[in-house]
């Protein structure tokens, strides 16, 4: 699968990627928009997770999420503590 610049294309892949629970490598470092050689180096560093199918990775889209959520700054790993 080949990332088109154009918008319209790039909608219309992830529309169809994200009905899917696995996606390939492409696929992966297209819904995060970075690219296949970086999320491969983020794979081998254990950042993100994968499944080695034969020879191909596969990434589940809810773990993709969380590798998002844990980068955002300013992100708070426990609820703040209630104080009266």
């Amino acid at each position: 699968m080949g990332v088109q610049l154009r918008s319209r294309t790039i909608t219309a892949n992830l529309t169809v990627m994200a009905d899917s629970r696995y996606l390939t490598l492409e696929e992966a470092a297209a819904y995060l928009r970075i690219s296949p050689r970086f999320l491969r180096s983020e794979t081998g560093a254990n950042h993100v997770t994968a499944a080695r199918v034969g020879k191909r990775l596969l990434f589940v889209v809810e773990d993709l999420d969380d590798y998002v959520r844990a980068r955002r700054p300013g992100r708070v790993d426990e609820p703040p503590s209630s104080t009266d």
